[in-house]
């Protein structure tokens, strides 16, 4: 019975590690906690291509008019996606605890005109090197989040930077990476890596 038993262990674990391989390999682990909510790698590493791909466009077409010290680096395009997917979770966060369960018809509301427009689905492709979908989520709707809180913002006469200054500060961000840190307002380099 112990040999069963053992065996029995044994392939679990071997079962176990080969599903951790392969979540880990999809980026299904954690980067950052972001006010209780995981930031996984996949929504990162999705967000950052889109990004640099943008970017690398950005500087083939002013390349004449960039200098060698004004372009970003790798490090530099990661953080700010990092900040950007905070301040995502913030007004997402934000918006929920506002308008509860009317938040997915309002952001329909304002991303369906766009999704007949077969010229937008190729740029989207040419600039961003994402399908429309991937782009849906990735840009799209985290802007139509941020206009719908600006407005809503604006109405009880606030201003949306201000409120993002105030969230940042109170929100608790923690960063699961030794090259990144949460230094209360933004995601910084570390330096002492």
């Amino acid at each position: 019975m112990s040999k069963k038993l053992a065996l029995t262990v044994f392939g679990a674990v071997i079962v176990l590690g080969l599903v951790l391989f392969f979540l880990i390999s999809v980026g299904f682990y954690p980067i950052a906690l972001i006010s209780g909510r995981v930031l996984l790698a996949r929504e990162f590493l999705r967000n950052y291509e889109a990004a640099a791909s943008y970017y690398r466009n950005l500087v083939k077409t002013y390349a004449s008019d960039l200098s060698a010290e004004k372009t970003l680096g790798a490090i530099d395009l990661q953080v700010s996606v990092l900040n950007q997917l905070v301040e995502n979770r913030l007004i997402d966060q934000a918006l929920r605890e506002e308008v509860h369960d009317d938040l997915g018809g309002l952001v329909e509301a304002r991303i369906s005109k766009l999704q007949k427009k077969e010229d937008l689905k190729n740029a989207v492709q040419a600039l961003y090197g994402l399908s429309y979908k991937d782009f849906e989520k990735a840009v799209l709707i985290p802007q139509v989040k941020l206009d719908i809180l600006s407005g809503r913002l604006f109405l009880k006469g606030k201003n949306i930077e201000d409120w993002l200054t105030e969230a940042k500060a109170a929100s608790k961000v923690i960063i699961f990476s030794r090259q990144f840190y949460w230094d209360g307002k933004e995601v910084k380099v570390n330096d002492q890596r």
